[in-house]
């Protein structure tokens, strides 16, 4: 076995793969490999064609590589956890929206997608058959972040008040509102609530002001003076419940809101 490893990988990518190692490094770029191997980056890069088709690193994007370590076997079955390998591809960034939620066992909805919040804009990349899907916000609503331990490293991700906000003021990145109320209930005894209306309004969304209200009346949550709260930060004009969604349906007059999905699924989830 270790005859074939050696044969399969070469002593230049024996080098850079132990370089990269010591340096504790599983993703790694393009100039990176460079300054460790001290080559011009056309042969760099026929070196890493080579690592990749013997199945030693697998590209991620273009100029971005991720190792496949020893237990991933020749073929490279392998990967990285989806949320060190989103700190990888974009910074700053947090994981967040309905991947937040799914992390803080707020919802148990399952998908394919992993979001990521940034200010910078960047395109989704599928690897490994999740898409990385990246939602560019702005300088002033890339706050509420937190650090978490992660096998062995520190990753970004909204915390749990900032993430209730986020699947607010956009349910499509959660699965749906109710996703976004789950965390709402799910997270009550965890949940700051004060901090909460604290970040919706710094998020500057009064529509995501609006269904707050909304589900935290309907929920029974918060007493009547942080309802006043939420309230003064409401708009006059009404705000879908779910987004997307049709702007028919019954209106709740405090909050503002067009309830646009069905009366009986608003709370029946509560049951299960």
């Amino acid at each position: 076995m270790v005859t074939k490893i050696a044969k399969t990988l070469g002593s230049k990518g024996a080098r850079l793969l132990a370089a990269l190692s010591v340096a504790g490094k599983t993703v790694f770029t393009v100039e990176e490999a460079r300054r460790l191997l001290g080559d011009d980056r056309i042969r760099v890069r026929q070196l890493l064609y080579r690592l990749e088709k013997r199945g030693w690193v697998q590209r991620l994007e273009r100029g971005k590589y991720l190792i496949l370590p020893l237990a991933a076997g020749l073929e490279g079955i392998y990967t990285e956890h989806e949320f060190i390998i989103a700190g990888k591809l974009v910074s700053p960034y947090a994981i967040a929206y309905g991947t937040a939620l799914r992390y803080y066992g707020y919802s148990d909805r399952l998908s394919r997608i992993v979001y990521v919040a940034t200010t910078r804009r960047k395109r989704p990349l599928t690897i490994h058959g999740l898409t990385y899907r990246f939602v560019t916000v702005s300088p002033a609503r890339f706050f509420g972040i937190t650090q978490v331990p992660l096998e062995g490293k520190r990753i970004h991700i909204t915390d749990r008040e900032k993430t209730i906000v986020d699947c607010l003021t956009h349910p499509g990145y959660a699965g749906g509102v109710i996703e976004a109320a789950k965390g709402l209930w799910f997270g009550a005894a965890e949940v700051d609530l004060e901090r909460l209306v604290d970040y919706a309004d710094r998020n500057g969304s009064k529509a995501a002001m609006q269904r707050l209200g909304f589900w935290l009346e309907r929920l029974g949550l918060g007493n009547e003076a942080l309802l006043a709260r939420v309230e003064a930060g409401c708009s006059r004009s009404y705000a879908r419940l779910e987004v997307p969604g049709p702007a028919t349906g019954p209106r709740d007059r405090r909050w503002r809101v067009i309830i646009n999905i069905a009366e009986d699924t608003l709370l029946e989830w509560r049951e299960h």
